[in-house]
This record gives structure tokens, sequence and C-alpha cells, in this order.
């Protein structure tokens, strides 16, 4: 069979995917502002959604229409939280630090592999911050005290997720923190995102040649925003 290619104009349309990472972090700044922000352009997943229900149990509350998010944020906090990160390990390590920071007693449910996916940082830094946690190297674990200001000291070669989860819950409290990285975080890109999404939210991230500084008692405003699309899927 001869199968003849013509010269032709290409046209069309392409929807890109938009990214997860930024999903995550802009439905959280959201959630944790003053007053109504609206997050356009969301591809749904189960950890989107995951992330969602979490801040949900925080006391955030989510509107969705189309691929458009409202997001009001939390007014009241809730007297104790069960927080299901179902399979997400963004989630699960973004609300750790944002539990202890409200001073949320809580829960924290997973499925899947999530159970198996370390938090040793966390335990070792937050319990030095007054955290108390009942963990068994498994889920479901549960946390409980107020998270206090102070130096917090992570690996260079530490999952980023740790890193963000910090830059989120570190603003809210009364005083000054750092994030002290023992070596040269190797997910830098990625905290970098972190930074990006809080300053539009009103947070400001120093970065230092220790690691972070991070100012206490700064309030999140809301903000509406669109989320980018995921070029890197887009290749694919």
């Amino acid at each position: 069979m001869d199968i003849k290619i013509q010269p032709s104009k290409l046209e069309g349309t392409v929807k890109i995917p938009s990214s997860k990472s930024y999903s995550h972090r802009m439905l959280i700044c959201a959630g944790l502002s003053d007053g109504k922000s609206v997050v356009s352009g969301i591809t749904f997943s189960k950890d989107i959604y995951a992330t969602i229900s979490s801040m949900t149990a925080l006391g955030a509350e989510f509107e969705i229409n189309g691929d458009n998010v409202t997001v009001q944020g939390i007014s009241k906090l809730p007297e104790n939280a069960v927080i299901d990160c179902c399979e997400s390990g963004s989630t699960l390590r973004f609300l750790i630090p944002i539990a202890c920071a409200l001073g949320v007693p809580s829960e924290f449910l997973g499925q899947g592999r999530l159970p198996q996916r370390p938090i040793d940082i966390y335990i070792r830094e937050l319990s030095k911050n007054g955290i108390e946690f009942d963990y068994k190297n498994t889920m479901p674990f549960s946390l409980s005290g107020k998270l206090k200001s102070g130096d917090f000291y992570l690996e260079g070669d530490v999952s980023s997720q740790f890193v963000t989860g910090l830059m989120f819950a570190l603003p809210l409290l009364d005083d000054d923190s750092k994030i002290i990285m023992k070596s040269h975080l190797e997910s830098k890109p990625y905290a970098d995102m972190t930074v990006a999404c809080l300053n539009l939210f009103g947070i400001e991230i120093t970065e230092t040649d220790y690691g972070y500084f991070i100012k206490g008692n700064q309030k999140y405003i809301s903000h509406n925003c669109t989320v980018e699309g995921d070029y890197s899927q887009a290749a694919f």
C-alpha cells in the first residue's frame, strides 16, 4: 500500500493539564488566608482531592465549579481533626506542620504505600518545638501540641516536601524561625515554587546562606490565581 503525505497546516487547541505541584500549594495557601480566594485551572486528581479534604478538616471551605475552586479560608479551628491523606505524600508532609502550627490535635490516615513513607525528620524537629507524636512507624498516627518557633535543621538530600511543609507553617507562629539546611538542598526548584506561591498570598520567606529565614506573625492574604500548565506532562 502506498501512502501519500501532503503538506498541510496544523491547527487545533491542546489543553495542557495544570501543575499538580502548584495546585497543592495554591489551594493550601488559599485555605490559610483570611477571606475568599478563587484558584482557577485546576486539573483534579486523587491527590488534589486529598489536599482539599484535609484542609476542609482543619476548617477551610471549598466550592468546586468546573476547574475553578472558590476557597473560604479558615475562620474557626476545629477542636480536633481527622486528616485523611489517602495516598498523597504531598498532602501528608504539607499538612503535618500546618496542623501543628494551628494547634489542632490531629489523627492522620493514609492508604496504599503512604503509611510506609518516612516522616522521621518531622518527628525529630517538631518534637523539639512543642509537638507530641503517637507514631509507631505506620498510619494512622496522631499528634498534639502547638508548634513553637525556633531553628529547624534539615538535610540537603531531604524531600522538598518537608521544606515546603515548614514554609507553610512557620509564618503562622508568633516569633521568627529558621530552616537551616545542613547541606545544599537538592530539590531547591520545588522550594522556590513554594516561595513563589507564598509570595502571592502575602507571605515573605527570605533565602539566606544557611537556608531560609521566616518572620513570625504573618498573615495569609486572599488572592485569586490561576494554576499554570504542567509542560513536562504535555511533552508526553
